[in-house]
């Protein structure tokens, strides 16, 4: 199975980098979301329902179910894409972002959400970042306890840059899971495997 990286904002790609060193999964990919350091396509429109879809199209593209990894804004755009696709998802993690609608947003938040001024404020970040150096930008927001009720919880000790601070430990956790969820079967085998008579 393929896995898929998306990273937050305002970081690019690269975020990951460490993170896929440290992996034995040899079939990786880390999506570089329109406009971090990616030409954006034409007509596309910088909303979450944008990048979800820009997403989702992504992981159609690849035609099996991915595992699905997301950091940040990436954590959120790719819980919002394994609920509207579930069939395009084997796995899927996450952290430092809130996948709750009830969320005060932190005041860099608030700016990108900001129609223009976001993208004004965006514009200088690539030659500011270069390709792997993430911003500091207010306090993680964390899933609630009822948001990971039934999910395993693995807490690194780190700050929001998991990524980057802690890429083995990250690494070692995500193929700990994808190594799991590979001795099971799946749901749709369980339900799909013909019953003797």
């Amino acid at each position: 199975m393929p896995a898929v990286f998306v990273h937050g904002v305002p970081d690019t790609h690269h975020v990951w980098d460490d993170v896929r060193d440290h992996l034995t999964h040899t079939d990786v990919l880390a999506l570089a979301l329109p406009g971090f350091g990616s030409p954006v396509p034409q007509g596309f429109t910088a909303t979450k329902e944008g990048y979800v879809e820009w997403i989702i199209a992504r992981l159609e593209d690849i035609g099996s179910p991915v595992d699905l990894v997301g950091h940040d804004r990436g954590c959120a755009l790719t819980a919002r894409a394994a609920s509207l696709r579930p069939d395009l998802v084997r796995t899927w993690a996450g952290g430092d972002a809130s996948i709750s609608g009830a969320v005060e947003w932190h005041d860099l938040g608030k700016i990108w959400q900001t129609p223009d001024v976001g993208e004004q404020w965006m514009a200088p970040l690539p030659r500011v970042l270069g390709h792997r150096r993430p911003v500091r930008a207010g306090g993680a927001c964390r899933p609630s306890r009822k948001e990971r009720q039934g999910q395993e919880l693995v807490r690194l000790d780190s700050g929001h840059w998991r990524p980057v601070q802690r890429p083995r430990e990250l690494a070692d956790a995500l193929t700990r899971r994808w190594e799991s969820v590979r001795a099971q079967p799946s749901p749709r085998e369980q339900v799909c495997r013909p019953q003797p008579t």
